[in-house]
């Protein structure tokens, strides 16, 4: 029996994931979606008071997961950036060095030197 990638059971989960790494990849969009998140948890934290949700073992669970997940995936972000401003330094320095090359032998270049 063929089964249409659509009706496979992992199609929404290949989606999500592929949403998410859309979201950490762009840096405007993965701020975004921290700021979103850090303002929920800050309004549940009254709501969980109130409701005695602190009191569940599945609440305080998922929270924790929460805390865990966003935990790493800011380390994940942190570490990116300094990757990509490792790189740029390692440019940025190639650059300088191909420019320093340039004016070594434009201060070694004599134009009455005949020695051609």
């Amino acid at each position: 029996m063929d089964v249409g990638i659509e009706q496979n059971p992992a199609y929404g989960f290949v989606i999500a994931m592929n949403k998410l790494t859309s979201w950490i990849i762009d840096p405007v969009k993965f701020a975004k979606v921290n700021v979103w998140g850090t303002w929920f948890w800050i309004a549940m934290v009254p709501i969980s008071v109130f409701t005695g949700w602190v009191s569940l073992v599945e609440y305080v669970s998922a929270l924790s997961i929460y805390a865990l997940a966003g935990f790493h995936l800011s380390t994940y972000a942190a570490a990116r950036t300094e990757i990509m401003q490792s790189e740029t330094d390692n440019k940025l320095q190639q650059a300088l060095e191909e420019i320093n090359e340039i004016l070594l032998k434009m201060r070694k270049f004599d134009p009455d030197d005949d020695r051609e």
